[in-house]
């Protein structure tokens, strides 16, 4: 993990820990928990339909579906896809290049229900996931 001691007022979004766990929607549902069982500070997956970036699932969000009375016997053995309606279309997305205090401001704009979603960072048409949490801290 990138040591947040070093960042200086200028930082941008680059220099944070980024994650790029991605899935495509016609992998199977499981995958998804694997993924969030294998690493645990992965906050957010990436969903993609080839190439094309189409949603972003948080760890909250999954386990708020998941907990939900018959989904894992709904949607683990069914593709991504299946539950895609459920997910988050439209994450807030910033480039690398962002300076933290300009990211910090627009990510506090969003619904209360989404201040605590990752957000997604793009770098040469890469994709990866940043905990706001992180974000806070950097910009602390």
């Amino acid at each position: 993990m990138k040591d947040l001691r070093e960042l200086q007022y200028n930082s941008t979004l680059s220099s944070l820990p980024l994650h790029a766990a991605s899935l495509q929607l016609d992998d199977h549902c499981w995958r998804i928990s694997q993924l969030f069982e294998e690493s645990q500070d992965l906050t957010g997956i990436l969903l993609f339909d080839q190439r094309v970036f189409k949603a972003m699932i948080s760890r909250r969000h999954f386990l708020e579906i998941m907990n939900l009375p018959y989904s894992k016997d709904l949607f683990n053995k069914r593709k991504i896809i299946k539950i895609a309606q459920q997910l988050n279309p439209k994450p807030m997305i910033f480039k690398a290049e962002t300076y933290i205090g300009k990211a910090v401001e627009q990510s506090l704009s969003r619904s209360a229900d989404q201040l605590s979603e990752p957000l997604v960072v793009t770098h040469n048409n890469i994709y990866f996931t940043l905990d706001v949490h992180v974000l806070l801290r950097a910009h602390a």
